[in-house]
Order: structure tokens, then sequence, then C-alpha cells
């Protein structure tokens, strides 16, 4: 009776696959980093640009300083995203749940300085994923729902609150299919 074994060793193929696993998730890194910084550049732009119009207070330019606040504001949004990518785990998935908060937070920031009385209430699930082609979209309408909400649900320094939801719900389309909808939910409670 004969035996024959043939061995091989692929310890080489192996790191060579793990560092070419490490540059890509470098370079997509970097990638988002330098996306975020040239939206950064083009946010202090509009910033720079708008300083134009401010010390004049006509209603032009005041229309105006709100079409480049509201352009900041778009700007800004799609810049955390990438930000958020490029702290986040390497991949082109975004954990939504910390983006959300700081969206939100930065538009209270920018809309609220006349009217300290609405309050925000954020439900978030936390640890949502998304990729950026719906993470990117997703972004900019809640961006426009929550600036449109500060700017016109709360006229005459009224009181209320804004109420953001955002969670997984399981849905059942077909006896044997299960898949998560995602559910969002903002709420003017003047």
């Amino acid at each position: 009776m004969a035996i024959s074994a043939i061995a091989r060793d692929i310890t080489e193929q192996i790191n060579a696959e793990r560092l070419l696993a490490k540059a890509e998730e470098a370079r997509k890194k970097e990638i988002h980093h330098r996306i975020k910084n040239n939206l950064q550049v083009i946010s202090s732009l509009l910033d720079l640009q708008a300083e134009k119009f401010r010390s004049r207070g006509s209603a032009e330019d005041l229309e105006v300083l709100n079409a480049f606040r509201e352009s900041q504001d778009r700007v800004m949004s799609i810049a955390f995203i990438h930000k958020e990518l490029h702290e986040g785990r390497g991949t082109d998935k975004l954990n939504f749940s910390p983006y959300l908060k700081r969206l939100v937070e930065n538009l209270f920031q920018t809309y609220k300085l006349g009217n300290l009385d609405i309050s925000l209430n954020l439900d978030v699930e936390e640890n949502i994923f998304f990729d950026t082609d719906i993470a990117v979209p997703l972004g900019m309408i809640i961006n426009e729902l929550v600036s449109n909400s500060l700017k016109y649900a709360f006229p005459d320094k009224r009181t209320g609150e804004i109420q953001i939801k955002l969670f997984s719900e399981e849905a059942i389309s077909e006896p044997d299919t299960r898949g998560e909808l995602f559910k969002k939910k903002v709420k003017d409670i003047p």
C-alpha cells in the first residue's frame, strides 16, 4: 500500500491577502476623509460668501443668507456621513444612529438661536446600519425636515417639541421571507 501526501505552505498567500485587505480599508478611510474635508471647505466658502450679505440687513439679503445657510446645512449633512464612515469600521456601512444624533444636534444649534423653547425628543434605535446609497439621501431628507420644522413650525417664538424616531421593524411580506423595514418619523408638536 502506498500513501502519497502533498503539503503546501500558504502562509505567504494568507499574509498577502491580509495586507491587501488592510490597504483597501486604509484607502476607503482616506477617501472618506478627503471627501469630508472637501465638503467642509465648500461649507467654509459658502460662509465666506454669505459674509458679504450679513451687514446689509435688507430683506433680499436675508433671503440670500438663508439660502447660504441651507446650502451649508446640506453640505454638512453629507460631510457628517463621510466623517462617520472615516471613523467607522472601515466598511461602506454607516451606523446611522450616531450620525442622526450629530446631524440633528447641529441643526438645533444652527436654527434654534431665536427660540430656546423648542425641545428635541430623539428616539433612535442603536446600531442601525445603512450603506451610503441610503444614508446620504435619508440624511438629506431628515436635514430638510428638521430645518423646515425649526424655521416654520414654531412662528412667533412658540414653544414646542420636535420628535424623531428611527427604529427597525420586522416585516413579513411573504410567509417564508423576513426582512427589516426602517421607519423614520419626524413630528412637530407645537
